[in-house]
């Protein structure tokens, strides 16, 4: 039986550019003053709005901190006066010394702005957080959350990049107290330097799920079962073929990724040097994506996934961790716990419809229904496969 390989990474995207109407009403929503936009002619171009005092709900924001391993910070521009009060830093990774990473959300709070200003800051996100601040970030590669979405402290919601008018991958930060006055560095730098030592200490992960708490997959289960869906391991042994060593994967957002590395591993992913450093790397970013969907779903259910269901789920994060995890995503469209092939199929596919807009967002896909219906029903035929093919080689290793 022959298998059609498919490297998609597809992340669902914020359609609310494309919608004005859609932020204000937001606004209206959460905040108690709006204020007229200024603008801003300097390197990092038009100004994000400034709302003073906003109240937000902050619903179903987790205590604990994300977990995430620790990050170097290196700032040797740190204050950016373009506009006046901003800071530059940039992130990266100990282990790889790559500064493509994730960027952990530096506080609990809700995404009340994203958006791309082509000529200065990119792609963009405003986080208003929790203790009444905003903390807004610029030059992202990519963006992982839409307005509205709430944001645990330590989440990773962008990775960082060098869109828009940049000179380097790095992060532009802006914070504005809940006095609107984001120039003055006495209330602002605090904050700033709260954020960087809360990415430089990182959060150790919290015990693994317990048979009581849910089904607990085992490393080898979620590795090979996420492999046969993005085609890094050979149908017939589940063990890695020649794209696990690295394959190209085309940046389904925007065209083409400059700055992206090669592909590789069980997960299709570009951290780490070696195809088992970028397993380790995004294993744990699925083991976080596990207890975020388990505990979503004893809230909706009461209990947490079926096996089936949660492996689907997982495999889901690492195509597009927004139709995952997002407002509107796999957990809001099953109808149990326990669903059918079929039912987790379905809510695959309806996950990569934006809930503002009603509209499927998925370019990676090709922007079709039947395509995105087709693929995830691949990919859910693919982790049915392994899960068997599993069982079949354990069973034939305890016969010898």
């Amino acid at each position: 039986m022959s298998q059609t390989t498919y490297h998609y990474h597809t992340h669902r995207l914020d359609l609310s550019s494309l919608l004005p109407p859609k932020k204000w009403v937001l606004r209206a929503a959460i905040a108690s003053t709006i204020l007229v936009p200024q603008v801003n002619q300097a390197i990092d171009g038009v100004l994000h709005p400034n709302y003073g005092n906003e109240q937000v709900a902050f619903e179903a924001i987790a205590t604990e901190a994300a977990p995430f391993e620790p990050l170097t910070v290196y700032a040797p521009y740190y204050y950016d006066e373009s506009p006046a009060g901003s800071y530059d830093l940039t992130l990266v990774d100990p282990a790889t010394d790559s500064d493509y990473v994730g960027v952990p959300a530096p506080c609990n709070g809700t995404v009340i702005d994203v958006g791309y200003d082509p000529r200065g800051y990119g792609h963009f996100v405003d986080l208003y957080c929790e203790d009444s601040h905003e903390f807004f970030v610029a030059h992202a590669a990519e963006v992982w959350v839409s307005q509205g979405d709430t944001l645990r402290k330590g989440q990773a919601f962008m990775v960082q990049g060098s869109t828009g008018n940049s000179t380097g991958p790095h992060l532009h930060v802006e914070i504005t107290p809940p006095d609107g006055d984001r120039t003055n560095r006495a209330k602002t730098e605090p904050i700033m330097e709260q954020a960087i030592a809360f990415w430089e200490a990182g959060v150790s992960p919290v015990a693994p799920m317990t048979a009581a708490a849910g089904p607990l997959l085992s490393d080898e289960e979620i590795k090979k079962a996420i492999g046969a869906a993005e085609g890094t391991v050979d149908w017939h042994t589940l063990e890695p073929d020649a794209d696990y060593q690295g394959h190209a994967d085309p940046c389904v957002i925007r065209g083409t990724c400059p700055g992206r590395g090669t592909n590789k591993g069980y997960f299709s992913s570009d951290q780490g040097a070696t195809p088992e450093d970028a397993n380790a790397y995004q294993l744990g970013q699925i083991r976080e994506a596990e207890q975020i969907l388990q505990g979503k779903a004893v809230e909706k259910f009461g209990v947490p996934l079926s096996q089936a269901a949660l492996m689907n789920g997982l495999d889901l994060y690492n195509q597009a961790p927004l139709a995952a995890l997002g407002e509107g995503g796999y957990i809001d469209r099953l109808p149990s716990a326990d669903p059918t092939a079929q039912e987790i199929i379905d809510a695959r596919a309806a996950s990569f419809i934006d809930p503002q807009s009603g509209q499927l967002d998925a370019p990676g896909l090709g922007g079709t229904w039947t395509n995105t219906v087709t693929d995830q029903k691949r990919r859910q035929g693919a982790i049915d496969h392994a899960k068997s093919k599993l069982d079949q080689l354990r069973e034939e290793s305890r016969d010898k």
